[in-house]
């Protein structure tokens, strides 16, 4: 959940567009929890694609493979000393806990249930340290859709040590040599990921917690971090000034083409509610979500400006809103969900979908909005206001000589300067 900023073809660009993936990723999670509840998963014609709108979460796991392993890629690519890791690490965890801690504390407080899930230290320490995935007794307590916190959490950690493992591989090498082992390094980690779920549908077919992990959602990261590899290649390479001509078109080409991989899923592999898909099922749905994630950000990442309806909608006040406050939309929709229940006295899977989403809509927007001024801004804030200070502390520079090892990068003679 990054914010990059600076000029389109640098090493931390503003991709506009990727405010409106977060906005539509957090409003079919919404969706897809409202249709549960009310029942209409199942119940309606147009159930199975209700129950597939948790497709959100892999949109979300790609935005964040693509957007955090970009620097890391342009690095490696344009022969540049790593990010610093102080950095990423601060922003990171001040993006996500902070928030995260209010919403949990709220809700342990409100909700008695949830408040009995945290009996002692050890309870407080799983939720508050997000690692209920790695404990069945935990896994849906809390803020029960934060399981996939704990997986973003794992890859914040996983993502250095790959970074720091595939500059050393392709060390010394030339600029195809550096392409050929992001490549192969993305694409073992994708059949990796693939072959833990084969693995873990055979060993632990009674616990699908474990499909919560990070090693059986590398595949989602991978594709994501596939996409800032061929950006980061573009931009240094290409000369992008024709790059909006046919943008339109191709934006909504790709569009339609997840249109068609969603379809897929949700026509040919639902199952009912409460059976655990076996294992070709598993497999497709997860390479279809992978799928239709990966066509819906390949126009936020390569089409430029405001060419065509897809990138005008993804850019529009509206979404980029609703995407600025989506985590807190992701961390408060359930609440409200169940508030709704809680005070109407309604049962759950007695429908009413409809206005039970324009409820959790409205609410959770409100918390959301909340949430964003009044914790993540301001830790936001604090993040960049440390790094102003460390960048006060540190030395200044000397510039290289331009035959000094290592001066300059390798391709950015070739990177465009307009």
């Amino acid at each position: 959940m990054s914010q990059p900023s600076g000029g389109t073809s640098g090493r931390r660009p503003h991709f506009r567009g990727f405010d409106g993936l977060r906005a539509i990723a957090a409003g079919t999670v919404l969706v897809h929890h409202a249709a549960n509840l009310a029942g209409s998963d199942h119940r309606t014609s147009i159930g199975a694609y209700f129950d597939h709108m948790d497709i959100g979460v892999a949109i979300f796991f790609l935005i964040s493979g693509f957007l955090l392993y970009r620097p890391f890629v342009w690095s490696h690519l344009a022969g540049d000393p790593s990010p610093g890791l102080g950095r990423y690490f601060r922003h990171r965890a001040l993006r996500i806990f902070p928030a995260y801690w209010v919403a949990l504390t709220v809700i342990v407080v409100v909700f008695g249930a949830a408040a009995l899930q945290i009996r002692n230290v050890w309870d407080a320490f799983v939720y508050y340290g997000l690692f209920q995935i790695y404990s069945p007794a935990h896994l849906w307590g809390g803020v029960a859709q934060a399981w996939s916190l704990c997986t973003e959490l794992s890859f914040y950690a996983f993502l250095p040590l790959y970074a720091l493992l595939v500059r050393r591989l392709a060390r010394g090498g030339d600029d195809w040599r550096v392409l050929g082992v992001e490549i192969a390094g993305l694409a073992t980690m994708y059949w990796a990921s693939v072959a833990f779920r084969v693995w873990e549908f055979h060993a632990f077919p009674a616990h699908p917690e474990t499909l919560r992990w990070l090693p059986a959602n590398l595949d989602y990261f991978a594709l994501g971090m596939g996409l800032a590899v061929a950006s980061s290649w573009s931009a240094l390479r290409a000369d992008r000034r024709s790059a909006g001509r046919g943008a339109g078109w191709a934006s909504a080409a790709s569009w339609a083409l997840a249109g068609v991989c969603f379809w897929l899923v949700a026509s040919r592999y639902s199952v009912s509610r409460g059976v655990l898909p076996g294992l070709g099922v598993g497999l497709a749905t997860q390479a279809l979500y992978g799928a239709a994630a990966l066509f819906l950000l390949l126009p936020a990442v390569f089409a430029p400006g405001d060419h065509g309806v897809v990138q005008r909608l993804l850019s529009s006040r509206p979404m980029a809103y609703a995407g600025k406050v989506s985590y807190g939309v992701y961390l408060w929709h359930v609440f409200v969900l169940l508030l709704w229940y809680d005070a109407t006295g309604t049962l759950f899977f007695s429908g009413g979908l409809t206005r039970l989403l324009l409820t959790g809509a409205v609410g959770a927007m409100l918390l959301a909005s909340v949430s964003w001024f009044a914790v993540e801004r301001p830790a936001l804030n604090l993040a960049r206001r440390i790094d102003r200070d460390a960048a006060r502390r540190r030395p200044p520079a000397v510039p290289p000589t331009l035959d000094a090892p290592g001066a300059g990068s390798r391709l950015l003679d070739r990177a465009p300067t307009g």
